[in-house]
């Protein structure tokens, strides 16, 4: 269990969460949101302090952002592919 803590760029604190991770890929995007991969891509939802599963990724390895998009290197082994997510 560790603790995250959000800052803007001045460095005040714009929230802080109990963040038990559960996810060793992390990428966060344009908008703020912090998705995660394990098996599956989930998203954190700040409210519930909890990981939210997003359906229709691709089969593949979060390899992090691109704006508001997800960046996947796929598991066939030769492609990456961008997925744009809503918030």
């Amino acid at each position: 269990m560790g603790e995250w803590i959000e800052t803007d760029l001045k460095g005040k604190e714009i929230g802080r969460w109990d963040f038990k991770a559960g996810r060793s890929l992390l990428a966060f995007t344009e908008s703020g949101a912090l998705y995660g991969q394990e098996h599956d891509v989930a998203i954190f939802d700040r409210s519930s302090h909890s990981w939210r599963p997003v359906a229709e990724m691709p089969n593949g390895i979060l390899l992090g952002a691109d704006g508001n998009s997800l960046v996947f290197y796929l598991k066939d082994g030769s492609t990456v592919r961008w997925v744009p997510v809503s918030q």
